[in-house]
């Protein structure tokens, strides 16, 4: 997908997203926990630092905005909590509790230093 990105930015043009993904470094352990039992969406691939490089990429800046995530995250599960005769009948017991799970589950991973929230971007020559 990156070069593809890549293939219709003009030179000089940028391309910003955000992931999230794991800490370099990290045991088995905490892998096999942050991915099955955490956020849907955990990248735990090569690196995007490396990946931009390889689509062609240049400039190539990664932000750590994990705080703000952290932040985030916070926020959610507390709006979720004073909403939750809503959510409940809205979503279901099952599938309340089970996001609730999750969310907590990536403050605890991202408190620890397992998950991180990057903001990538890079530049097309």
């Amino acid at each position: 997908m990156l070069r593809a990105v890549a293939g219709v930015l003009k030179s000089g043009g940028r391309h910003i997203f955000y992931v999230i993904d794991l800490k370099a470094g990290i045991t088995d352990q905490e892998r096999t926990r942050a991915i099955r039992d955490g956020n849907d969406y955990v990248d735990a691939g090569s690196g995007y630092e490396v990946l931009m490089d390889k689509a062609g990429f240049v400039d190539i800046d990664l932000v750590d905005m994990s705080e703000n995530y952290l932040t985030t995250l916070e926020g959610w599960v507390q709006t979720w909590k004073d909403d939750s005769a809503s959510l409940i009948e809205l979503f279901g017991a099952d599938e309340y509790n089970d996001r609730m799970r999750k969310r907590q589950v990536d403050i605890t991973a991202v408190r620890e230093g397992l998950l991180k929230r990057h903001l990538v971007s890079g530049t097309k020559p």
